[in-house]
């Protein structure tokens, strides 16, 4: 078998491996916040029922009835029994079931599972990108790291197993169905000659973390939310470039349009719910209904009008999950996009462009980016200059 055939299996074998681990992970952190849950529970029970105690044994019985009116000593008796038995029930569960040290064993747990993928993961990348070829002893290290890994791990129900694959994980890998594409208002179907359109949903559905993504949007708002912005652009553009290794992910940007709900306290609810669904992402969520005073825009009528007002064409693209249609929203079409076109929405929006061109190094990233030439004198000599332009 030869080097490039080996490097090929191995990395086949060590993505199986990132797989299991990311299963068990997510069994583990399942587990940790349920007990934790469950332990905080425990905690609040027992306060109260310790203070009911504490005060009943302070205050007396002679007390007590100066205050409650006529109170027999057996009544108070009966009381201060049940509250001592309750605490004593407490105290056993607790120490039968130590929820607190279940939740750290499983927190521990997926401390390790992390930095198992985490090791995995980069000996996968470096493959891919060509950096070093992978040898069967570097499957023989992971195998031996994956078992010794088990043997700490607590112990798990094959239940577990089915609902963390079965369950959790394929709902961010569906199966896509049909396409819903939008441009200028008109929606054209998946069947259409649009090899442009088939080859975007291709993109975005083949990456488990774009569909991940796009499926916590979908169930946070429904309809009504849309992921735009770089996570959707970026990976054509890698596409494009035949980047063996994706740009990272860091921002998702997530818009929506309620005008009654025009206040930043909204947004912030979003993007808490989100990221505890995904909180390894820095999340961005912007109501469209009130950001048209930030942008100096005339008031926007929809997601729609707002995405089409986006700086460049290539970023005016919005996509949703919708059950199993993917539905992307282009007001300017995808043909930039492909095509490596930085063509601003319109005269306005050129500074804009421009200011996002030099932040993000675009040109750097992604060197093959074409800037069109079709703004005025003013602004050709600007991008000669800063960019090098003939």
């Amino acid at each position: 078998m030869n080097a490039k055939r080996v490097d090929d299996v191995v990395r086949e074998c060590l993505e199986e491996y990132c797989r299991r681990a990311k299963c068990l992970r997510t069994i583990h952190s399942n587990k940790a916040e349920r007990a934790t849950k469950w332990h905080h529970v425990h905690l609040v029970v027992s306060l109260v029922f310790a203070m009911f105690l504490s005060i009943l044994g302070f205050v007396g019985q002679a007390r007590l009835e100066e205050v409650v009116g006529v109170i027999s000593v057996e009544t108070f008796s009966w009381w201060y029994a049940v509250a001592v038995f309750i605490v004593l029930v407490i105290a056993i569960l607790g120490l039968i079931f130590r929820v607190d040290e279940r939740a750290s064993r499983h927190y521990r747990s997926v401390e390790s599972l992390t930095e198992f993928l985490r090791d995995t993961e980069d000996a996968v990348a470096l493959s891919a990108g060509k950096a070093r070829s992978l040898e069967v002893s570097d499957l023989t290290l992971i195998r031996t790291t994956y078992k010794g890994l088990l043997a700490t791990l607590p112990p798990n129900t094959d239940k577990e197993h089915a609902k963390a694959k079965g369950g959790d994980v394929p709902k961010s890998e569906r199966r896509i169905e049909n396409t819903q594409f939008f441009v200028t208002g008109v929606m054209v179907d998946e069947r259409s000659e649009d090899a442009q359109l088939e080859l975007f949903t291709q993109i975005i559905t083949s990456d488990p973390t774009r569909m991940a993504i796009l499926t916590a949007v979908e169930d946070r708002l429904g309809d009504g939310g849309w992921v735009v912005g770089g996570i959707i652009r970026d990976p054509v553009w890698d596409y494009v470039h035949e980047y063996d290794v994706a740009t990272p992910v860091e921002d998702v940007d997530v818009v929506f349009f309620k005008t009654d709900e025009s206040n930043r306290e909204c947004e912030h609810g979003i993007k808490h719910d989100l990221q505890e669904k995904i909180p390894n992402l820095r999340w961005s969520v912007k109501n469209e209904a009130r950001m048209h005073v930030l942008n100096k825009n005339a008031p926007y009528e929809s997601v729609q009008d707002a995405v089409s007002r986006f700086p460049e064409t290539a970023t005016a693209i919005a996509v949703q999950l919708s059950g199993r249609t993917l539905r992307v929203m282009a007001p300017h079409g995808l043909r930039d996009l492909f095509e490596l076109q930085l063509r601003p929405s319109g005269p306005s929006c050129v500074d804009a462009m421009l200011s996002r061109m030099s932040q993000k190094d675009w040109l750097k990233v992604w060197p093959n980016l074409v800037l069109q030439k079709q703004e005025p004198e003013r602004k050709l000599c600007y991008l000669q200059k800063m960019f090098g332009l003939d």
